[in-house]
């Protein structure tokens, strides 16, 4: 069965942003898609490039990125 962990940034103002991800998860068939932001809960206002190399990242939404994965291998 397949998983899927749906992530945009709140300040991706292009190749991701937080309508067309949801637009792009929608033709999946898929509602889940989470906005890193500071409003919820996130450490940063994240944008297109430092949701992936942010120190804060670590600590932040890659510990639930572990966590999906682990589970996603039981």
């Amino acid at each position: 069965m397949a998983c899927y962990l749906v992530y945009c940034s709140e300040n991706d103002l292009a190749l991701g942003n937080p309508i067309d991800v949801k637009n792009f998860a929608a033709e999946l068939g898929l509602s889940n898609v989470t906005i890193l932001a500071k409003e919820n809960g996130n450490q940063l206002d994240y944008d297109h490039i430092n949701m992936l190399v942010a120190l804060r990242a670590v600590n932040d939404h890659f510990i639930e990125v572990i966590k999906f994965l682990a589970q996603a291998e039981k």
